[in-house]
């Protein structure tokens, strides 16, 4: 997949700052000094993949740099997309409709959660919203007796020090709830409840600059 996606990439946007593909959809962010571009690919079933560009997706988001995205299909269709910026807040867009092909299709801003000001809960020991490097976003498809269909969940990654010689990779999971209001922004309740933590450790590779989940 890394040559037709490399050789169809122009411009000085080199520093892919997310990723993730979800059914025959591939997301990525694109950064550069002075904004950040948000692609969306049709990658297909078959194989090798033939990538393809939804262009009329394109987010153009100024001087907003985007650090880590995560995408899911919702239980209604429709997209979640979710970008974190380096302020420790989370910006959510729903695609318009379920089809991403839909040439009027768009990723719609919904809200915007931040440590700071939204409610944020944590079940594990460690309290804190940490700066991911990479995110994972996923929808809870079966009912279980504690879980409703469509629970969404996101999975942060990251590396961090934790002695002077050592480093330990790590892995959050959140569960996300929300209610979108007509007029976005701030007006909409997003909630975030840490439910485990676990730490990964590798002599060979870490999370620092990349890393992904698969179920």
């Amino acid at each position: 997949l890394r040559t037709p996606i490399t050789t169809k990439v122009t411009g000085e946007k080199k520093q892919v700052s997310g990723f993730q593909v979800v059914g025959e959809y591939m997301v990525m962010s694109l950064q550069e000094a002075d904004e950040s571009l948000l692609q969306v690919w049709a990658v297909g079933e078959s194989f090798p993949p033939t990538p393809r560009e939804l262009q009329h997706l394109r987010l153009v988001r100024g001087r907003t740099h985007t650090t880590a995205l995560g995408v899911t299909e919702l239980d209604d269709g429709h997209y979640l997309l979710i970008l974190a910026g380096t302020n420790q807040g989370l910006d959510f867009f729903v695609s318009s409709v379920t089809d991403l092909h839909d040439a009027t299709c768009r990723f719609n801003f919904r809200g915007t959660w931040n440590r700071k000001i939204n409610k944020f809960e944590s079940k594990v020991k460690d309290k804190n919203f940490n700066v991911h490097q990479n995110l994972n976003v996923l929808t809870q498809k079966s009912y279980e007796a504690t879980r409703e269909k469509g629970t969404v969940f996101m999975i942060g990654l990251y590396s961090a020090k934790v002695r002077l010689a050592s480093s330990s990779d790590f892995a959050d999971l959140f569960s996300i709830s929300y209610q979108f209001s007509a007029r976005g922004g701030s007006s909409s309740n997003i909630s975030l409840t840490k439910q485990a933590k676990r730490s990964f450790r590798s002599k060979k590779c870490n999370f620092q600059v990349g890393a992904g989940l698969f179920i």
